[in-house]
Parts: structure tokens; sequence; C-alpha cells
């Protein structure tokens, strides 16, 4: 094959890459393929620089990054502060069911995106490379609000904390606490301040509400608090 012709097919490759990343649902057969499309995009100009010593040292580099990442014990700990500040990043995002991205989020989707948002900002900025590994297992398996008050694959606890957000004392609570309805339907998350955010299916974005609110239905609801293992409370 030419070089043209290489050159072409990596530019619908990237394209191609963009599209699904812009895309707010995100399931698994578009994981596989991003993943694809991601390996795709380094291999081809590496394919046709093969002779430069600069491809050479950046594929070098990027393949020993990788194996040091995935070799490391797993650092599950971004810091609440940086967690709270990445779902406030998605303030006013348009609710998408499936959705897991600024274009479009739903309830869980929120939470699981903004703890990916975070281990990738604390593992750039504290020096915590394998914070990325934790950041792609939780990018990779999807779950439900069920799913994350059910452990989430040992990334989740349960606390002691029942009833309804309105009937709750803040001084129990911790910045990034998960509040899921008892059903499983439905969850939101804790910033502090007696303020939460979620991905409301009825208004159809994200949302910031201070409780107690009587006429705000998820405060009124029945939920359990949930938090993420190890998230470095840092205040």
């Amino acid at each position: 094959m030419s070089r043209s012709a290489m050159i072409a097919l990596w530019l619908v490759g990237f394209i191609a890459l963009i599209i699904l990343a812009i895309i707010p649902e995100s399931f698994g057969v578009m994981r596989i393929s991003q993943i694809a499309l991601c390996v795709f995009s380094i291999a081809v100009p590496a394919v046709i620089w093969r002779k430069s010593k600069w491809a050479l040292a950046t594929v070098s580099a990027m393949t020993v990054a990788i194996l040091l990442i995935t070799i490391l014990p797993n650092d599950r700990a971004p810091r609440a502060s940086t967690y709270r500040d990445s779902l406030l990043a998605y303030d006013g995002t348009a609710y998408v069911w499936g959705g897991e991205n600024s274009f479009g989020v739903d309830c869980s989707g929120l939470l699981r995106r903004a703890y990916v948002r975070a281990c990738v900002i604390d593992s750039v900025f504290s020096f915590r490379p394998t914070l990325l590994k934790e950041a792609f297992h939780v990018w990779w398996r999807d779950c439900s609000a069920r799913e994350l008050r059910d452990g989430y694959s040992g990334r989740t606890a349960k606390s002691s904390i029942r009833g309804t957000v309105n009937d709750m004392s803040p001084k129990h609570l911790l910045i990034g606490d998960m509040a899921i309805t008892s059903n499983g339907v439905h969850c939101l998350a804790y910033l502090g301040q007696e303020t939460w955010i979620e991905a409301d299916p009825a208004l159809m974005r994200v949302v910031t509400k201070s409780a107690p609110d009587s006429a705000f239905e998820w405060f009124s609801a029945d939920v359990v608090i949930v938090r993420w293992r190890n998230l470095g409370h840092d205040e």
C-alpha cells in the first residue's frame, strides 16, 4: 500500500475515533472500537515513518509506559476535591440515557465519568500514573445505579446512612458520597455544603440542588449512602 493511501486510511480511522468520542452513549462494542482505533492511529504513523528515530522512540516510550502502568498495583484514590470539581464540570450537561460524556450523560454515567476524570487529573497533576489504570477500569466497565449500590466490583461500599436526603444531617456526609435509591433506579452525588448534583431524567439535564427541598422528588426518596472505596478526603 502506498504512503498516500495509508495516510488517507489513517485519516478515516482518526475521524471515526473522534465521532465515537463525541457520541454520548457508550456500550461494549463502542469501547472495543475506540481501543482498536486508538491502536490503529498509533500503529499506522509508526509504519509510515518506521525509519524515523523520532517515531520509533515515541512508540517505544508509549509501549513502556503502558506496560509499567499495567504491571504496577492500582492506585485507587483520586482526591475527593478533584472528584467534586469533576462532577461540577458536567453541570448543565444534557441528560442522555446510557450517556457518559459532556455531550450527554445519565445518572450513573455522571458519577462514573467524573470519577474517571478525577483519576486522570490526579494522575497528571499529582504524579500518580497508576491512577490511569483505575481510570481505564472504570471507563471500561459500565454500570447502573444499582451496580454502584451493590459494590461495583469492590469499588464502592454501602455506609450505615439510610433514609431520605431531606432528613440527613450534613455532618454525617462526605464529599463524593452517593445517594442511591433503595430500588436502584437513580443516584445523586454530594458536593458538600448541603448541595447535591445529579443527571435528572425529568429535567433532562445535570442539575445541582440544595437540601432540604421538599419539592424535589429525589430528596424525598428512600436512599442508601454509598461511597467510593479509598476516595481521598483531603478537606
